[in-house]
């Protein structure tokens, strides 16, 4: 009988050992599960996971991390990692459950992967809190961005969350387009050229010219079509203008700057821009060569 007591006693004090922890403990611990994310990605999306099936309060935390950032595109595109999905999964993902949309902070897609289909053209216009897009192309190459494609384009770029844009190896990107863009702050170009085609009319665009703050050329050389992107880039966003005459993009309030500097061919656009940027605190030059190199200390010798 006694026995009997004493087995039920402790099986007492072994469910009441249990912690209840606060619900900013509980916070916490998800968000530093989640700051491991630029490190390992995809082992991050894991453990998010599986703090999201341990309790409902962990599952409410875990999920704006594991829907903050939403790769789309071919699994080609995505080799081994667990975040990327398909069109088709993606649209059915967000029109199963629509509040998904409202926790995309990034979203990382495939040029190739844009359609005019009214399902994924909807599930876009649902992203109303994106601030992050990066836009990358598997192949490259000219014609990328048919009718079709520039439709869905104009839906991602007038999101008014949208600061960050990010585009990579993508050739003849229509910079007409970003003239929906009215909060972007920040654009990087990682082997891109420009283009100011454009199928659609523009009829209707906001009322200020984007106020860029930071802008970033990098180059790896493996689709760009052009010897010198980077300076055909800069020249046509600084001559690129709206139907009403003002300039697509306002450099004046420019923060950060980079590029890639030349040895034999001085780049004038740079230098308009450097004089129309009279807020620059951050200039990163990267050289093209050796001999650029070599060339840049010379000048900045003599400077000093």
């Amino acid at each position: 009988m006694q026995l009997g007591k004493h087995s039920h006693h402790r099986n007492t004090q072994d469910t009441m050992v249990i912690p209840k922890l606060p619900s900013d403990i509980l916070g916490a611990i998800v968000d530093l599960v989640a700051s491991e994310r630029e490190r390992d990605p995809q082992l991050c999306l894991i453990n998010l996971k599986a703090c999201s099936r341990t309790c409902h309060i962990l599952s409410l935390f875990s999920r704006k991390h594991i829907f903050a950032e939403i790769r789309v595109g071919p699994p080609a595109a995505f080799q081994r990692l667990e975040s990327s999905i398909t069109v088709r999964q993606f649209t059915r993902k967000i029109s199963n459950s629509p509040w998904i949309a409202t926790l995309v902070r990034k979203l990382i897609l495939n040029v190739e992967a844009l359609s005019a289909d009214t399902a994924f053209v909807e599930t876009l216009i649902m992203l109303q809190n994106l601030q992050t897009l990066e836009l990358y192309s598997l192949w490259g190459g000219p014609s990328l961005f048919s009718p079709q494609r520039q439709s869905s384009l104009i839906h991602l770029l007038r999101i008014p969350t949208l600061t960050h844009l990010v585009l990579n190896k993508i050739c003849d990107f229509p910079a007409a387009s970003l003239i929906n863009c009215v909060k972007l702050t920040h654009f990087t170009l990682d082997d891109v050229t420009l283009s100011y085609d454009w199928n659609e009319p523009i009829s209707i665009f906001p009322r200020d010219s984007i106020q860029l703050l930071e802008y970033h050329f990098k180059s790896g050389g493996s689709n760009v079509t052009t010897a010198r992107p980077d300076v055909e880039n800069m020249k046509l966003l600084l001559d690129a203008q709206r139907p009403d005459g003002h300039p697509l993009i306002d450099f004046t309030n420019l923060r950060s700057l980079c590029f890639l500097y030349h040895a034999h061919k001085p780049s004038i656009s740079y230098a308009r821009l450097m004089k129309v940027a009279g807020h620059l605190n951050e200039v990163v030059i990267q050289c093209a060569s050796w001999s650029a190199s070599e060339h840049l200390n010379s000048k900045l010798i003599v400077s000093i």
